[in-house]
């Protein structure tokens, strides 16, 4: 199977199933792309995980963090003029 057929087949998946923490990505990533950035925030916003949880499972600091909702919420409300 090509990699773009095995990507869009992760696509749909990841729309119809619902978010978990084990849904999560890897805590060994080292490649965030937005995708995986928005995940991680949606989590601590819909409280499946905690800010404190997040920093420790990524290694990572409560500013980087934040720094990737901000990204997260201009990106979101960026998209959602085209349709006010």
């Amino acid at each position: 199977m090509a990699n773009h057929e095995q990507a869009q087949q992760n696509r749909e998946r990841a729309k119809a199933a619902p978010m978990t923490r084990e849904s999560l990505p890897c805590p060994r990533t080292t490649r965030w792309v937005a995708r995986r950035k928005a995940e991680v925030v949606s989590a601590v916003a819909s409280g499946i995980v905690t800010v404190n949880e997040v920093c420790a499972m990524y290694r990572m600091s409560i500013d980087e963090l934040a720094s990737w909702a901000r990204a997260f919420d201009k990106t979101a409300f960026a998209g959602t003029a085209a349709y006010a």
